[in-house]
């Protein structure tokens, strides 16, 4: 029997037994959900594990990829649920994210700045004179490019499963750091919540924060604000920039 998941990316998600199959929203999007798929299947980590891929293919003009369904809990309800020891310490696994997986030498560093300039180029009303305040400098490493609360597993044994790749404009575990911040700052997948573990954001935060990851937390913000129909969500994007954007002047 096939039973449709909640999804965020416009995929559909369909659970048939142990199995979950995601496939393209559209024939354009195949050729990025391919590309996620073997990101996913790349991804190696002591401490963080993802769902294994199956099988890759296409069908009726759409790609499509199997992998395993894991039963667990999102994050977000977990920062509900567990002690603030416990998730302080798998923050601290998710932070280090970046450094493991597909990098060969995850001490390497390389200068990300023009990448950076280009996708703040791409934004309406970027405030761009921001990009020359930090070093952008950034470690080398697999990235998962949509790391929120909701795209982050927790099992019943409490091991950290990721989900939901996404391709990034720059492959480092900063671009992680800032997503994790759109939660612990922003309070992202809370939005429609009726119980925030506000104490438990605000100490994640501040391990968390630094001007860099709040200007790539801008980027983000910005990167959402031109696909958000909802009138109330429209809004409160626009208030959380102008809280982020005063973390940085």
């Amino acid at each position: 029997m096939k039973r449709p998941l909640k999804g965020h990316s416009g995929c559909e998600l369909i659970l048939k037994g142990s199995i979950v199959r995601k496939v393209s929203s559209n024939p354009e999007y195949n050729i990025r959900l391919v590309n996620q798929a073997n990101k996913q299947a790349l991804y190696k980590h002591d401490a963080i594990c993802t769902p294994a891929v199956l099988d890759i293919g296409e069908k009726n003009g759409l790609a499509y990829f199997d992998m395993e369904y894991i039963r667990g809990v999102s994050f977000a309800d977990y920062c509900n649920m567990g002690d603030i020891k416990t998730i302080s310490a798998m923050i601290k696994k998710l932070i280090s994210f970046g450094n493991c997986g597909l990098a060969s030498d995850p001490s390497k560093k390389a200068d990300f700045k023009d990448n950076i300039i280009v996708k703040c180029k791409s934004l309406s009303d970027f405030p761009i004179e921001i990009v020359d305040s930090v070093d952008w400098q950034l470690p080398i490493g697999s990235c998962h490019g949509d790391l929120t609360f909701e795209n982050i597993l927790v099992t019943e044994g409490q091991q950290l499963y990721v989900i939901d790749f996404l391709d990034s404009y720059v492959e480092s575990s900063e671009i992680d750091c800032s997503k994790l911040m759109q939660d612990t700052f922003c309070s992202w997948s809370y939005r429609n919540k009726p119980l925030v573990p506000w104490h438990v954001l605000r100490y994640l935060n501040d391990a968390l924060s630094s001007r860099r990851r709040y200007i790539l937390l801008l980027i983000n913000l910005h990167r959402i604000l031109p696909y958000t129909t909802d009138g109330a969500t429209k809004i409160w994007l626009e208030n959380q920039i102008k809280r982020t954007m005063l973390k940085i002047i």
